[in-house]
């Protein structure tokens, strides 16, 4: 006799066939969807909750093919509406999945209990209805008593936050209308709990400059409608009271929130509903940090609309609603941080991070609203040495042409930006410009009176400065002999080297 077990995994039914004997019949018929092998079988004294090996019921099979016919067969002849199965499955929780309203209609009619855990971890039926999206569903559960607000152990969410993150506009705005929370937050995961994926720290790890990870969760339905790029979900959720500047585990209100992950329309509708445009999530980058970094990310795969949505639009709208361009923050995102394989620059303010990529429109635009082309971080690194290729790192770091890079590093230098100015560790603009070889950048800054003599501190074995090594001029940079690349690659600039060396 065949066997088919019903396992329930992450809400998704997987159907494994056997050889099995002394199974039940009646189970096996509904399992084949044979319904007048069914009613033959109870008319004949047939027990109805007689399980197959697996502890699937005739029911559950029923309700697995949404058969609604077979379902009220068996339960006039008395079925369960509350047997699980070994894998903890009721008949309830397929008919969640399914998202069917006449068989979770019939379920509850027969007396099942529309608040009971569906999962290990709690899940009931109104949060499982929700990911379908199904209004009709939605509705036979509200009608006969779901409550709404109901956490789940694992995470926290609730129904609202699972129908905002599965994308259900009208899902949300039916559990709005009968007192879904909108400011409930789910669990916060904390620092300690990350720890594994986020890294281990380097041995010269600097607790002021790099942090091993940051909390995750702590997020409110906005938070969740901001991360997805649910404007509707949003827009239901403020009209009933949202906090607008709900702040997430990781410290992102929804503004930053939505900018981070790119959408850049909801960001825009947050600014006209006031949320704060200067607060900082844990890294210490406001929104305007985010937006900037995000027109010139290093990579987008996680974020396929990206690549043609354009924030400045909304770069420029942050500035009108009071966005300070001067934010300092020192730091560098650590998504892409990699301790050793990301670039080794601090972003002191936003400014830097539009130069660090060239993007020589953005950094007019953020000097236009105020920002100080002389801004340093706390290794005296400027916007100038950013623009220089300072950090840079070919094949990952996305930026302008070498054209734009220039025209940047030329508006830098009529602001008053010092060409020989060195950073902590004694690296001047020339020295990076010899490094990747870009003449025209070396022709400008040479005429600007860069000097082609500087040194800089050494460098130990290690890739830290004030070693014992002989300090290097920008023409050893040119070489090879020096070198800010990866791995410390060594590429020979032959011509910036003849440049360098009339």
């Amino acid at each position: 006799m065949r066997l088919s077990v019903l396992m329930i995994t992450v809400g998704v039914p997987l159907l494994a066939s056997m050889d099995i004997a002394h199974s039940s019949d009646i189970a096996n018929a509904a399992q084949k969807g044979n319904n007048t092998a069914i009613r033959t079988l109870i008319e004949g004294g047939g027990a109805v909750d007689e399980p197959q090996i697996d502890g699937t019921t005739a029911l559950h099979w029923a309700v697995h093919f949404d058969d609604i016919e077979a379902a009220q067969l068996l339960i006039r002849a008395g079925a369960s509406v509350s047997v699980a199965n070994r894998a903890g499955a009721t008949p309830m929780r397929l008919a969640t999945i399914n998202g069917s309203a006449a068989m979770i209609k019939t379920l509850l009619e027969a007396g099942a209990d529309p608040n009971a855990p569906l999962t290990q971890h709690g899940d009931t039926a109104l949060m499982m209805v929700a990911r379908t999206g199904k209004p009709d569903a939605i509705q036979v559960l509200l009608d006969n008593g779901a409550e709404v607000n109901t956490q789940e152990a694992w995470g926290g969410t609730t129904a609202l936050m699972w129908a905002i993150s599965e994308h259900h506009p009208v899902a949300v705005e039916m559990l709005v209308e009968y007192g879904a929370e909108v400011n409930v937050t789910s669990k916060v995961v904390p620092v300690p709990g990350r720890r594994g994926v986020e890294g281990t720290k380097p041995e010269n790890f600097d607790p002021d400059q790099e942090r091993v990870g940051y909390a995750n969760g702590g997020l409110t339905p906005l938070l969740f409608a901001s991360r997805e790029g649910e404007l509707e979900a949003a827009r239901l959720l403020i009209a009933a009271g949202a906090d607008v500047n709900a702040i997430a585990a990781d410290g992102k209100n929804p503004l930053g929130l939505a900018i981070y992950n790119g959408h850049y329309e909801l960001a825009s509708f947050l600014v006209d509903s006031e949320t704060d445009v200067n607060h900082a999530d844990a890294e210490g980058f406001p929104p305007l940090f985010w937006a900037v970094d995000r027109r010139n990310m290093e990579w987008s795969p996680g974020f396929p609309w990206t690549v043609t949505a354009d924030p400045f639009p909304l770069i420029r709208k942050l500035l009108d609603a009071g966005a300070d361009p001067n934010t300092l923050f020192n730091n560098r995102p650590r998504s892409r941080r990699n301790f050793g394989g990301s670039p080794r620059i601090l972003f002191a303010t936003s400014l830097m991070r539009a130069a660090y990529s060239g993007d020589v429109e953005l950094v007019r635009l953020l000097l236009e609203y105020g920002a100080d082309p002389l801004a340093r971080n706390s290794d005296n690194e400027t916007p100038l040495l950013a623009a220089s290729g300072y950090g840079w790192i070919d094949g990952y770091s996305q930026g302008r042409s070498n054209e734009e890079r220039l025209e940047t590093i030329q508006l830098l230098v009529d602001l008053g930006a010092d060409v020989n100015w060195a950073c902590n560790d004694g690296i001047t603009p020339l020295m990076v410009a010899a490094n990747f070889g870009v003449t025209d950048i070396i022709q400008y800054l040479v005429d600007q009176g860069a000097d082609l003599s500087a040194h800089d501190l050494g460098k130990k074995n290690d890739g830290t400065f004030g070693g014992s090594i002989e300090p290097l001029m920008p023409i050893d940079y040119a070489i090879g002999v020096g070198t800010f690349r990866p791995n410390n690659a060594i590429l020979h600039m032959a011509e910036a080297t003849e440049l360098m060396t009339r």
